[in-house]
């Protein structure tokens, strides 16, 4: 569950939070008049998230309501890298659909960096893992829904 606090707490409640963010490895949200402020989490979790990518998909999954959907492109060092390793699992315990769009050519030519298209969506069932992949990014106008919603390769399901 997200934990949203306002800043105020942070001064008025610090051992609460300090708990949280260090005992139960939680990162908790705070807010100022009613809007998001800051994030305040452990030094190691930070460090396991310090790509900005990661910060911005761990932030706008709690944002999502309980059947809500995400898309990105990432990096696809997203699925090999060790230091991604904690977002990879953090996606898997807060969507029960994953879809991952990978790509034989560069989608970005001029930055050089391979890249994937990440569809989430939460739910209550168990986690599923889905991967498809295309020539480029023209194949995505003519991608069959029904063939994401039934790849022919499921990486994971619990």
């Amino acid at each position: 569950m997200i934990n949203i606090r306002p800043v105020s707490d942070l001064r008025n409640k610090y051992p609460e939070i300090e708990e949280l963010v260090l005992k139960e490895d939680e990162a908790v949200y705070l807010t100022k008049n009613g809007y998001g402020s800051m994030v305040v989490m452990s030094l190691e979790k930070y460090s396991k998230l310090m790509n900005s990518w990661s910060a911005f998909v761990v932030g706008c999954t709690n944002l999502l309501n309980d059947n809500g959907k995400l898309a990105f492109v990432l990096p696809s060092e997203i699925l090999q890298v060790i230091n991604a390793k904690v977002i990879r699992e953090f996606l898997l315990k807060q969507y029960s659909k994953i879809s991952i769009v990978s790509f034989k050519k560069l989608v970005f030519e001029k930055i050089q960096q391979d890249v994937i298209l990440l569809l989430c969506q939460k739910g209550s069932t168990e986690p599923h893992l889905e991967y498809i992949e295309v020539e480029d990014d023209k194949a995505l106008e003519y991608i069959d829904l029904y063939k994401i919603k039934n790849p022919t390769k499921c990486i994971y399901s619990s």
